[in-house]
């Protein structure tokens, strides 16, 4: 069971983590953003990262 807090207008947290290819963390961000917001962040994450 999780308690709502009505208080809080913005809602819940958004995470993002970035794994590299033997699945350790090497980045995180958490925080509030819109839903269409979050798709930009992670296809910029997406185009702008590279691994060897």
């Amino acid at each position: 069971m999780a308690p709502i807090n009505d208080k809080h207008k913005h809602g819940d947290y958004s995470s993002i983590d970035v794994l590299d290819r033997s699945g350790y963390q090497v980045a995180h961000w958490s925080g509030h953003v819109a839903p269409d917001d979050l798709g930009k962040m992670l296809n910029h994450l997406g185009v702008t990262t590279t691994m060897p």
